[in-house]
């Protein structure tokens, strides 16, 4: 089967993702407005050099990362600072 971007995005969201496949220079990677410090890319420069289930298990390797990274960020604890009038 041929693929094409369009293809790989219906399959995403058939697996009820929102992420996207996106082309870059000599790559492609995701990207969610979900996991907005992280994407995922995948160094093949062209789309057919895997096949749709390749593809979707990059998807899913993905969303593991989005996780991980807002699992990271919210144990984060802020830090008070008490700014003091200088004057």
């Amino acid at each position: 089967m041929k693929l094409s971007i369009p293809t790989i995005n219906n399959a995403i969201k058939k697996l009820g993702g929102d992420a996207e496949l996106v082309k870059g220079e000599g790559y492609f990677y995701f990207t969610s407005p979900k996991v907005m410090w992280d994407t995922h890319s995948v160094y093949v420069c062209k789309i057919n050099h895997l096949d749709l289930q390749d593809w979707m298990e990059e998807y899913k390797l993905f969303e593991e990362l989005g996780k991980a990274a807002e699992l990271r960020y919210n144990s984060i604890t802020p830090l008070n600072y008490t700014i003091k009038d200088s004057k």
